[in-house]
């Protein structure tokens, strides 16, 4: 899947074994904002978790 401000394109993997042009299944292709933005959020949003999660324990403990 690539995703940008503007559009959004997924790619089915049928086979890994195969050579690229031939491991190719549905391919769709949008420049519909809503799904852009989307696609765009979870990336966001998983993007977000990893890098929380890469952090050391406690990093994140507000102290008061």
């Amino acid at each position: 899947m690539i995703v940008d401000n503007e559009f959004a394109i997924t790619v089915e993997l049928r086979d890994s074994n195969e050579l690229t042009d031939q491991a190719i299944g549905l391919t769709t292709y949008s420049n519909s904002e809503a799904t852009v933005l989307s696609y765009a959020s979870i990336f966001e949003t998983l993007w977000t978790q990893v890098e929380l999660d890469e952090q050391p324990a406690g990093l994140n403990d507000e102290k008061y």
